[in-house]
């Protein structure tokens, strides 16, 4: 099986696709949300839906980590 990207070409996906091999899309995550999504899809297709459910868990408790620390400031940086 391959995972492939939006930054891979419809050519060379269809041509991975031609050689018998499994391709399966996964779309750019834009929010964490969908990169959440896409680990759990690419858990399922591997077996590792546990590990994946794990990593999940883990980034959200990270990313609320980062969004308390930061609604504890008081100013926010000029750039």
């Amino acid at each position: 099986m391959v995972l492939a990207a939006e930054i891979n070409t419809a050519e060379l996906v269809q041509s991975i696709e031609e050689l018998g091999i499994p391709v399966f899309y996964v779309k750019n995550p834009l929010t964490f949300e969908d990169l959440y999504t896409n680990i759990e899809s690419v858990g399922i297709l591997t077996g590792n839906r546990e590990t994946a459910q794990a990593v999940i868990a883990d980034s959200q408790a990270r990313v609320e980590a980062v969004v308390s620390a930061i609604a504890k400031t008081k100013s926010t940086p000029n750039v």
